[in-house]
């Protein structure tokens, strides 16, 4: 059986290689949003700091 390989793959330099002002959701929310993508910045932090 063939694997499927990944579509995306995100890195993330957030807290490692440099810092942001307000939070990961909230910045990751903004960017989200100029490709028309609504995500709340808490349901981004809720799950970004889970998976650490």
């Amino acid at each position: 059986m063939r694997k499927q390989q990944p579509k995306v793959i995100f890195l993330d330099a957030v807290g490692t290689i440099f810092g942001v002002k307000d939070s990961v959701g909230k910045v990751y929310s903004q960017i989200a949003r100029e490709f028309r993508v609504e995500v709340a910045a808490n349901i981004i932090d809720r799950n970004f700091f889970f998976m650490l």
